[in-house]
């Protein structure tokens, strides 16, 4: 799976979140481009582009976010480039253990990934309790939103096997600090016009937030066939 698309946006919003701008547009506009650009960035609209953005825009953003395209495409050195490398950016099981392990389970230990994730409440009486969906979690993916609500009310669609499967990991997790599965979904969509269907295996680890309140985080990703 090319996952080079993701590794740029997540590395764009993070840069976009440390920098002096308050909007998209603002950066837009400082980098001479159309006030719309970055927010088309942001929203994923050249994941799939065969010319994308624009080199030069992007050096101008770039200029103006403080970092550079290498940065952005998630290359730590000119010499990892190769399209082998494994790129600055990308999480993966081990990565977000070590994220958990490294940070004695804090939020903050997440930043880098933190796109990449929903974050929960914690699941009881069979249900899971969405509070935060990532732009680049594959939920928000697959639907095509991040909104809460939406993604919250899918759960109580999903056929009684799957929701128990989730709700059983989530509290899992909850109870040992951490857990991995993998998960099968095969979910209508027919108010967006499309199904999710797709294994997918699913990390979540139980999380200190910043207001020292406990919550999920959970990553999910396809397994390619």
């Amino acid at each position: 799976m090319d996952n080079l698309p993701l590794v740029f946006r997540n590395n764009f919003l993070r840069y976009f979140e440390l920098s002096q701008y308050e909007s998209f547009r603002s950066l837009s506009l400082a980098s001479q481009s159309s006030a719309a650009r970055a927010q088309k960035i942001a929203d994923g609209e050249f994941d799939k582009s065969s010319v994308g953005p624009g080199i030069f825009t992007i050096d101008r953003m770039c200029r103006n976010l403080g970092c550079t395209p290498n940065d952005l495409l998630g290359y730590s050195t000119p010499s990892s480039s190769a399209p082998t490398a494994e790129r600055i950016g990308e999480p993966t099981v081990e990565k977000l253990v070590q994220c958990y392990v490294r940070s004695a389970g804090h939020i903050s230990g997440f930043s880098d990934y933190l796109h990449y994730c929903q974050i929960y409440d914690e699941p009881k009486d069979e249900r899971i309790f969405l509070k935060v969906s990532g732009r680049l979690a594959l939920a928000s993916r697959a639907a095509n939103t991040t909104d809460v609500g939406y993604l919250q009310d899918q759960f109580f669609k999903f056929d009684a096997e799957t929701r128990r499967a989730i709700y059983d990991g989530q509290r899992t997790a909850w109870e040992n600090g951490f857990g991995v599965e993998a998960v099968f979904l095969n979910h209508p969509m027919p108010e967006r016009g499309k199904r999710a269907k797709f294994d997918f295996l699913r990390a979540a680890f139980k999380t200190t937030m910043a207001d020292n309140s406990k919550g999920l985080v959970v990553w999910c990703t396809v397994v390619d066939q």
